[in-house]
């Protein structure tokens, strides 16, 4: 989360386009997934805060994301979808050895979360359905652009 909130802060701050659409695609995607699968692990009575929390940014970072893409009408062509898949896998390969010096599970490349029935299947599966998930959010994403991309060439 940490990446996508530095990308989103980068992008109000300089209007970036490669920014936009990472944040657009990867961090929106990102962002919804974890709202879809919560993974929080704090207990106690700062258990309620780390909820709201972890809620709060991960929909602002889904409203970034949106806000830069219509509210900016930055029009994304396909080679964003490309790019920014390409730099979701990129992120796990540089924060997979990250995790393993450092204990953790970021990006759930060590594991997956632990939650119900993702724990019932060899990690491999789930890296890979991830995988597949981010693309097909990533194309659908990317469906109201598509006319707009047909018509710039044609023109």
């Amino acid at each position: 989360m940490w990446l996508s909130l530095t990308i989103s802060r980068c992008t109000l701050a300089t209007e970036n386009r490669r920014l936009a659409e990472l944040s657009y695609y990867a961090g929106a995607t990102g962002a919804l997934l974890a709202v879809a699968v919560p993974a929080i692990s704090e207990t106690g009575s700062i258990r309620n805060i780390a909820i709201a929390r972890y809620f709060v940014t991960h929909i602002a970072l889904v409203g970034v994301g949106f806000y830069f893409t219509f509210g900016r009408r930055y029009h994304p062509r396909f080679g964003a979808v490309v790019r920014s898949y390409l730099g979701i896998h990129l992120y796990a390969l540089v924060i997979t050895p990250l995790n393993l010096f450092l204990d953790t599970n970021y990006f759930f490349t060590l594991a997956a979360p632990n939650v119900g029935f993702l724990n019932h299947y060899p990690h491999w599966i789930f890296l890979t359905a991830t995988s597949l998930a981010f693309l097909t959010c990533f194309v659908v994403m990317h469906l109201p652009f598509v006319r707009l991309d047909r018509r710039s060439t044609t023109c």
